[in-house]
């Protein structure tokens, strides 16, 4: 079978959107799924994954994103998978890392620990426990809720839109968030398993004391999805946590260039249905949304693997999508939008978009109960690699 006969139009995707400058597109959606050999190189899967449309419908996928998005101004490099001990023998902590470039992001991983409650005084830390292999996920990091501070009501669509108040609007599947010296909370807490090794969660710091004093504590670090309700991603979606403070000079993803100063003060002041912005699109962990890759470069992950650090050269195939309108012929830019690299199943996943401005405004027909084979893209054909999606 040749590579390219194991694709079929399950693995693409065509739909009528807009993009950075509100202009209509047609945006092409190309997914090809990679097997990663021992080298790092990469050949096609004997089976090649169709789209997901629905994540709630995949299990063990809490975090998982669709991925039909029309349009991301950056490419989503998204690593699932676990940190192994050097060697195989057990440590109390290590460090696992994502390079590629100039960008590397880099996690101190720790064995679990856990708190003592002390009145008065900051808690009681255990010493970090033995471990050959952790799991790299939100779960492990920084956050959760403090199920100790009573919640208040909702009076409006817009308290819906931001976290519950006991818990951490960075990540509420996290360990280790406490607002209060409550013994409740604190006794026998667990701490994170995953921190920024220049942001440490001292024990000094584990109260926070002030609820609007989060965005001073660390912030959660994981290689995988980040959800959108979630700060600062849920801030493109109209989603603005309590406490935020006016200056964010000194807000950690201000200074990291993960969001522009002032951006939250100024979609604040805006009607809710004037906030969405564009960026809500990617959902690649912060630090690992970069800027368009073309699918050539290597990422070297280290401490991901039992054999050790590993060099994936990403596969150097951009696909070729040709749109058809009118009876002439529109070659599309194509940019990877998503590329996710499973280490445990060796697996490498792509998601290319292509997107076409139309050359007149198309009508927006969609399908319905009366008519359901309405067809949004009638009139255009599209091809990718010669075969024809649409």
């Amino acid at each position: 079978m040749k590579a390219e006969d194991r694709f079929s139009t399950k693995t693409g995707f065509a739909l009528l959107a807009v993009d950075n400058e509100n202009r209509q597109i047609v945006s092409v959606a190309w997914k090809e799924t990679h097997t990663i050999n021992a080298d790092g190189y990469c050949t096609p899967a004997e089976s090649q994954e169709p789209f997901i449309f629905d994540p709630a419908m995949q299990e063990e996928m809490d975090l998982q994103e669709p991925e039909i998005m029309p349009f991301k101004l950056a490419t989503d490099l998204v690593v699932i998978g676990n940190a192994y001990a050097p060697g195989g023998k057990a440590v109390t902590q290590m460090t696992a890392a994502v390079e590629i470039d100039k960008i590397s992001k880099e996690i101190l991983v720790i064995g679990d620990r856990t708190c003592t409650y002390r009145e008065g005084a900051p808690p009681l830390v255990s010493e970090p426990e033995p471990f050959q292999v952790m799991p790299i996920c939100y779960e492990r990091a920084y956050g959760g809720v403090d199920m100790t501070i009573e919640e208040q009501p909702l009076n409006s669509i817009m308290d819906t839109l931001n976290p519950p108040l006991g818990a951490y609007p960075r990540n509420d599947y996290g360990l280790g968030y406490a607002l209060t010296n409550n013994p409740d909370r604190i006794e026998g807490l667990a701490l994170p398993n995953l921190e920024d090794p220049h942001d440490r969660l001292s024990p000094e710091r584990i109260i926070v004391w002030d609820i609007n004093k989060w965005w001073q504590m660390p912030l959660p670090q994981s290689f995988d999805w980040f959800s959108p309700a979630w700060f600062p991603r849920a801030v493109y979606f109209g989603g603005i946590p309590a406490g935020y403070p006016a200056d964010d000079r000194d807000v950690p993803e201000v200074q990291r260039g993960y969001i522009e100063p002032g951006l939250v003060g100024e979609l604040n002041e805006k009607p809710f249905d004037q906030r969405l912005q564009l960026e809500l699109a990617n959902a690649a962990s912060p630090g690992l949304i970069l800027p368009y890759l073309k699918g050539n470069e290597t990422i070297l992950l280290k401490g991901m693997r039992p054999e050790g650090d590993w060099n994936i050269v990403l596969p150097d195939n951009t696909p070729h999508i040709l749109l058809r309108y009118k009876d002439k012929d529109y070659p599309l830019e194509t940019v990877p939008h998503t590329i996710i690299i499973n280490t445990e199943e060796a697996k490498l996943t792509t998601i290319w978009r292509g997107s076409w401005r139309t050359i007149e405004n198309l009508p927006k027909r969609l399908p319905h109960f009366k008519d359901p084979d309405v067809d949004p893209l009638e009139g255009i054909d599209i091809f990718v690699n010669g075969l024809q999606i649409h």
